[in-house]
């Protein structure tokens, strides 16, 4: 309150807030009226009463009083990981009871309350439930919320849109990457990383898309780049007879090998790979995909000498392996041009 004395003089009059609640529980001996207005408005004061209230019901497993309790505790101050320890040692739906209870009475739910209920939910078959909580923002947005979703996704589209969504709140940048490639908008993976400021290299951004789903990474990999993008990857250099761009080939590979991900990296490597001779990533790269694939998966080494479309490998190492794969007919081929 701000107001003007007969002499002039201008007072300004102020509640002490923190001395309200313990004023009503030392001078009006009216614990319950102190609880009520610290619950309602926050204020500081009443962590003793609420705190001997709660361990009173706890101690009684009067579950679903205690959980109002914590849910009303000012400062959510009751509203910890502790809390939820001791609810989940109780037999039953202990738990899920505390996280509803904090749900219905406040309306929205911490991080790590959210955490709890989205892995309670996706655990019964429920993911629908925080789809919902996602959309109407009743549940806190956190890398490790927006992983729940995905992990639960299981090819679904609604599921991973609403990972996106978490992600994109929780200012999870390498993870927003991952699920636009893995929703199909691989178009807007160079925006969005352009718009947060992401300095990463095409090669490192199919790497975090490969950690959310290898194929949408396959494809964000083979994506070629706008006149812009390529700016940003110091220039493009296209050759007439094969797709080659800026982007470190090897370095994409090695992300893919590094993942176990053989069939995308051969895959990758077949789509952008040329045949030239002088060129020592072309020689490199067509030697690692066949000894790999010789010696995990010889039918599609096979697949690739019939195809007769790369010739820049090391030949004599390559007869080799296809000697020791059974592979007799490439092996004699290969020691011929020897």
């Amino acid at each position: 309150v701000v107001g003007v004395n007969r002499r002039g003089q201008v007072l300004h009059l102020a509640l002490n807030l923190p001395a309200v609640v313990p004023y009503v529980i030392s001078k009006l001996k009216d614990p319950r009226l102190a609880i009520r207005l610290a619950s309602r408005n926050g204020l500081p004061g009443a962590e003793q009463p609420f705190t001997e209230q709660f361990e009173e019901l706890m101690k009684k497993k009067k579950l679903k009083d205690a959980a109002v309790v914590a849910a009303d505790s000012p400062a959510e101050f009751l509203r910890t990981r502790e809390t939820m320890d001791r609810f989940a040692s109780f037999e039953g739906d202990a738990l899920m009871t505390y996280l509803m209870t904090v749900l219905n009475r406040a309306g929205r739910l911490n991080e790590v309350e959210s955490i709890a209920i989205g892995a309670q939910v996706v655990r019964s078959g429920k993911a629908h439930l925080l789809e919902r909580w996602v959309v109407e923002d009743r549940v806190t947005s956190s890398e490790a919320l927006g992983d729940i979703l995905t992990h639960n996704a299981r090819g679904s589209r609604t599921a991973m849109t609403m990972a996106l969504a978490v992600f994109i709140k929780a200012e999870a940048h390498n993870k927003v990457v991952g699920c636009l490639a893995a929703t199909g908008q691989v178009q807007r993976v160079w925006a969005y990383a352009e718009k947060v400021g992401l300095k990463l290299t095409k090669s490192e951004l199919v790497g975090l898309a490969a950690q959310v789903d290898p194929r949408a990474a396959l494809m964000l990999a083979n994506t070629p780049l706008s006149a812009s993008q390529n700016a940003q990857h110091q220039q493009i250099v296209l050759a007439q007879k094969k797709r080659k761009s800026a982007v470190d080939h090897s370095a994409m590979v090695d992300m893919f090998m590094k993942r176990g991900l053989l069939k995308e990296a051969t895959s990758y490597c077949l789509d952008n790979l040329g045949d030239d001779p002088e060129d020592e990533q072309d020689v490199s790269l067509q030697s690692k995909i066949l000894e790999a694939n010789l010696m995990n998966n010889p039918q599609v080494a096979d697949a690739i000498l019939k195809q007769d479309i790369w010739h820049c490998f090391n030949a004599h190492k390559i007869a080799m392996l296809c000697e020791r794969a059974g592979l007799f007919e490439h092996a004699l081929e290969l020691y011929a041009d020897v």
